[in-house]
């Protein structure tokens, strides 16, 4: 067996070069995705005096402060300011071409209550109002709809009222608005229409917390008068759009919510 040549030796070293960086070039789709990257610079330029919605002392650095990330379907909503228009509700897709506000016009301090389907559910406060603009949007245009006007707190209209988390049961969107005298919630329903967007008839009741298990919903609610809570804490129950049953009662609030999981169980 003869020995290689130093030539041969060289073009193999060459050979086992090239396959090696085509192999680096060749990044695990995985890998690529877990490297963060700069989707859109949303801050214009903004400084400490540009956002017309804060004063120098509450927001002192530069930023476009993205919160409230909720997925929804492909799309990622989330809350942010670019120092020019305020604080708005923004989507994206990943990419900086289809990172974009939700235009509702002139309403300050959203909030998203939650995802329904490929669509979110936010509200914000029309200026010069005393009310709660409630609103639906898949992001673009034509699919971003005003659903309702909600009244304002004891205490007029506030980016950190805190509403119940929503439940999605069939076609239904259930979510709770702050009730601050009594400290629980009214109950509101929506199909994704304002002519489908309405309270909750619960004779009087306010609601403390929900639940959607097997199609229904449950909540756990007690009857206010006057602006206070009266009355024992119930279990309810609603069967698509069909009246609300109680299935329990009890003075305890724990005893509801071991009832809630009982019912779970069936």
């Amino acid at each position: 067996m003869t020995r290689p040549s130093r030539l041969a030796l060289a073009a193999l070293a060459a050979i086992f070069a090239v396959a090696a960086t085509a192999a680096a070039q060749e990044t695990d789709p995985a890998q690529e995705l877990s490297v963060p990257y700069l989707v859109r610079d949303l801050d214009e330029g903004r400084n400490v005096f540009g956002d017309p919605g804060c004063h120098v002392l509450c927001e002192p650095l530069a930023g476009s402060w993205p919160t409230q990330l909720t997925p929804a379907g492909d799309r990622l909503f989330f809350v942010a300011s670019d120092g020019v228009a305020g604080w708005q509700v923004w989507v994206t897709e990943g990419t900086a071409e289809s990172t974009r506000a939700v235009d509702v016009g002139a309403c300050g301090d959203p909030s998203i209550v939650g995802s329904f389907g490929d669509r979110v559910v936010f509200h914000c406060s029309p200026l010069a109002t005393n009310e709660r603009a409630l609103w639906i949007s898949d992001g673009t245009p034509e699919g971003t709809a005003r659903l309702a006007e909600l009244p304002c707190g004891l205490f007029g209209c506030s980016l950190h009222e805190r509403w119940l988390p929503p439940v999605e049961v069939g076609t239904a969107f259930y979510f709770g608005t702050p009730d601050e005298v009594a400290g629980l919630f009214e109950l509101w329903r929506t199909d994704g229409t304002a002519a489908g967007t309405a309270p909750v008839d619960l004779g009087g009741d306010r609601v403390r917390s929900l639940l959607a298990h097997d199609g229904r919903l449950y909540l756990v609610a007690q009857a206010v008068a006057g602006g206070y809570v009266q009355g024992p804490t119930r279990l309810l129950r609603r069967e698509g759009d069909g009246a609300v049953g109680e299935l329990a009662r009890s003075c305890g609030f724990a005893t509801a919510i071991a009832g809630v999981a009982a019912h779970r169980a069936r």
